[in-house]
C-alpha cells in the first residue's frame, strides 16, 4: 500500500508539472503538454508554441527552418506563431514545442473586457466603444460592417458587450480591448530642476537642428519665445497646457529669462494630443520630426495598450526617433497594480512601451516628487 501510494503522488506530481502556463492579459491559461490541436493541413494556422522553459536562440532557429513565423513572444515559455500549410505536430515535437493550440476567443480579450469590467469611458448608452486588431483582412461577417479603419491593421466599433466572445472567435481578430481613456494635462515643472543653464553655459546643446512633435491641448501662440520656430497643426485651443509645455520645452526666454525652456534652439510641430503620435510616421521625413513629446494621461496603470505597441513600432520603423512621455501626476492613486497607491501608478497606456522614455516629476534637490507617478508598469517593468 505505501509503495501505490507513492507511486500515485509520483504520477500526480508529475501531472502538475505537465501543464504549460500562458499568461495573457484576459487570464493565466493551463495547457496540457502533447497539446497540438487545431493544426490546418490547407492554410496557415495562427496560435501558440508553448515550451517548459525559456525559448533559447536554437528554439527558434528550429522552427524557422520549418517555416514557422515568430510573430511574438508570450509568457512565461511561449511564442504566438504562424504555421505554414502542411506542418504536423510531430514536426512541431521534434523542434522542441512541448505544445500547440489555437487562441480561444477569451485569450483575445484585454483583461477589463475579460472581466467584464468595462471602463466609465467606454461606455456608449449600452454599447461599449472598443479597438481591435486584425491579422491580415478585416472579417466580412455583418458585425464587423460598420467598423472604422484606423492604421496597424486596428480598427474601431461599438459593440454590445455580450457579443464580445463571439466577435473574437472569427480567426481574423488578433485581440480587443476598450478605447483608450481620453487623455489629460500633465508636466508642471521648471526649467531649473534640471541644472540646464549651467549645463548650456559649458557645452552647445540647445536643441538646434532637432524638430520636436509635441502633442497637446489645441493651438497655441503666438508668443515670442517660439517665433520662428513652429509650425501648429492643431485645432482649436482648449485651454493654455499646450503653451504650457511648449514653453517647457523650447522658449527662447525672450520676455522673461526664468521662462527659457530645455531646448531653446528647437523646433515645434505641434498637434492637438495624439495627432503627434498618429501622424509620426508620415511627418518622421515630411517634417524631420526626431522626438515626440506628450505630457497627456493615457490612464491609470493601463498597460500595454495600442497605443503602447504603435508607439514601440515607431521607434523600430525610424530608427533615429525617440518618444519621451512624462510619467504623470498620479501618485497617491491605486490603479489596481496591487502594491498600495505609491506603486504601479504610471498614467499610461503608451508610457509603457517598451521603447519609449517616460520621465518622473523630480524636485530641485533631485528628489522624485510627492505627486509624480511611479512604476512598474502592468506587467512588472
Amino acid at each position: 500500500m505505501t509503495r501505490f501510494l507513492l507511486l500515485l503522488f509520483t504520477i500526480v506530481g508529475f501531472q502538475a508539472q505537465a501543464q504549460l502556463a500562458l499568461k495573457l492579459k484576459s487570464g493565466t491559461y493551463r495547457i496540457e503538454e502533447e497539446t497540438f490541436i487545431g493544426i490546418h493541413a490547407q492554410r496557415i494556422t495562427y496560435g501558440v508554441a508553448l515550451w517548459n522553459g525559456p525559448v533559447l536562440a536554437e528554439d527558434k532557429k528550429a522552427l524557422e527552418d520549418l517555416g514557422i513565423e515568430l510573430i511574438q513572444y508570450l509568457p512565461e515559455n511561449a511564442f504566438e506563431v504562424a504555421l505554414p500549410a502542411g506542418i504536423t505536430a510531430d514536426a512541431l515535437k521534434n523542434s522542441g514545442v512541448r505544445a500547440f493550440m489555437p487562441f480561444s476567443a477569451a485569450m483575445k480579450l484585454d483583461g477589463p473586457l475579460a472581466k467584464m469590467d468595462i471602463p466609465s469611458w467606454a461606455w456608449m448608452g449600452d454599447e461599449v466603444a472598443v479597438l481591435f486588431e486584425v491579422r491580415q483582412s478585416l472579417p466580412t461577417a455583418r458585425a464587423f460592417l460598420k467598423a472604422q479603419a484606423l492604421k496597424n491593421n486596428w480598427y474601431t466599433l461599438v459593440v454590445d458587450p455580450n457579443d464580445l466572445l463571439s466577435l473574437a472567435a472569427y480567426e481574423q481578430i488578433r485581440f480587443i480591448q476598450a478605447i483608450e481613456e481620453p487623455g489629460s494635462p500633465e508636466n508642471f515643472n521648471v526649467r531649473a530642476a534640471g541644472r540646464l543653464s549651467q549645463t548650456q553655459a559649458s557645452l552647445p546643446y540647445d536643441g538646434t537642428g532637432v524638430v520636436v512633435g509635441h502633442g497637446d491641448d489645441g493651438d497655441i501662440g503666438p508668443h515670442a519665445d517660439y517665433k520662428g520656430r513652429l509650425t501648429s497643426l492643431a485645432g482649436t485651443s482648449l485651454g493654455d497646457h499646450g503653451d504650457h509645455v511648449a514653453g517647457t520645452i523650447l522658449g527662447a526666454g525672450n520676455i522673461d529669462p526664468d521662462g527659457e525652456g530645455v531646448a531653446p534652439g528647437a523646433y515645434n510641430v505641434y498637434y492637438s494630443y495624439p495627432g503627434n503620435l498618429s501622424n509620426v510616421d508620415a511627418h518622421y521625413d515630411s517634417y524631420g520630426v526626431r522626438v515626440t513629446n506628450s505630457s497627456y494621461s493615457n490612464g491609470c496603470n493601463a498597460g500595454y495598450t495600442n497605443y503602447a505597441a504603435q508607439v514601440d513600432k515607431d521607434i523600430i520603423q525610424n530608427p533615429a526617433l525617440l518618444h519621451v512621455f512624462s510619467a504623470g501626476n498620479n501618485n497617491g492613486s491605486n490603479c489596481g497594480y496591487g502594491a498600495g497607491s505609491q506603486w504601479g501608478n504610471i498614467t499610461g497606456g503608451h508610457k509603457q512601451g517598451k521603447n519609449v522614455v517616460a520621465t518622473a516629476n523630480i524636485t530641485f534637490l533631485d528628489a522624485i516628487a510627492p505627486s509624480s507617478s511611479r512604476g512598474p508598469a502592468a506587467d512588472g517593468r
